[in-house]
């Protein structure tokens, strides 16, 4: 950096209400520096918003320490409306009514939508913890201090070397062990049980019609069968027999057909007359009902 400046060199063009606004804020000196970074970056180049990373943060201010740090002052800047964000890009807020010029108290009272502070814990080394370990852990062990100011909180035995780290005794076993369940070999190696079939509803039974209908296939299915008997009738006789008795069915299609074989068997049977199998015995030794085909006394009933 040379010792005098010279504008011909280039320069950057702040508003005075900015550079005014600037000299009334309360902030950190890495906070100045940092703003005072952002507007090189921006409103140097003539841009309002650019992504400027930590490092190259760094480099301008020439700072050593932790980035951490910056990314830290730059959220305090964004909580007091003088960065804005938009994407990964960082830049001045142009609305100098929004600025929080003063620094934010510390020792507000937490709204009730927030969670309750944790309190810092300070360890014997220095560093500052603030983690609460009974939040939200259900049987919370006390954190123990060995010798090198490291914490431990396993709740067991445990031996501190020379060097400060753990080491676990071989003797010792780790308390409050619970044997694993183990479940039952028919839970863990369940048979596919067999899919149970699907039964058919079965069919509700009926009273005999009023009107049975002579389908032409009942038709067809006499005529295959050879029945000779009247239809019509044997019909009415079917109903009015079973109308008496108060039958149900489930297929009255069935019973009718059924019906109508008993029908022509009935009337094979009168239309042949019965042989008698008892009386005397001719001489010739023929047994009544049977036939003597030396008889022709059919030939005098003839005339001849």
């Amino acid at each position: 950096m040379d010792d005098v400046y010279d504008n011909c060199n280039g320069y950057v063009r702040l508003n005075n209400q900015l550079l005014e606004a600037i000299c009334q804020l309360d902030i950190s000196g890495r906070q100045f520096r940092i703003l005072m970074a952002v507007i090189r970056k921006t409103i140097g180049y003539n841009i309002e918003v650019d992504w400027i990373s930590a490092s190259q943060l760094a480099d301008l201010m020439a700072y050593d320490g932790a980035t951490t740090h910056l990314h830290a002052d730059l959220r305090i800047l964004k909580e007091r409306k003088i960065v804005i964000t938009r994407g990964r890009k960082i830049g001045i807020n142009k609305s100098l009514a929004n600025w929080c010029f003063s620094k934010i108290e510390t020792n507000q009272k937490p709204s009730l939508n927030k969670p309750k502070s944790v309190t810092h814990k300070e360890t014997k080394n220095g560093q500052v913890s603030d983690r609460n370990p009974s939040v939200n852990k259900p049987n919370s062990v006390t954190p123990k201090q060995t010798e090198n100011g490291q914490c431990s909180d396993r709740n067991r035995s445990e031996k501190v070397t020379e060097n400060g780290h753990h080491k676990r005794q071989k003797d010792t076993k780790p308390k409050n062990t619970i044997t694993p369940f183990n479940p039952p070999l028919e839970e863990t190696n369940p048979q596919p049980s067999k899919k149970s079939k699907r039964r058919t509803p079965a069919k509700r039974t009926t009273t005999a019609p009023e009107h049975f209908p002579m389908t032409p296939e009942l038709i067809r299915w006499a005529s295959e069968n050879f029945i000779r008997v009247d239809l019509i009738i044997e019909t009415e006789k079917f109903l009015d027999h079973h109308r008496a008795k108060g039958s149900t069915f489930t297929c009255w299609a069935s019973a009718w057909r059924n019906w109508m074989r008993n029908a022509q068997r009935f009337a094979a049977e009168k239309a042949m007359p019965p042989v008698p199998t008892t009386g005397p015995v001719k001489p010739n030794g023929i047994k009544p009902g049977g036939m003597d085909w030396d008889d022709t006394s059919w030939r005098h009933d003839l005339g001849l």
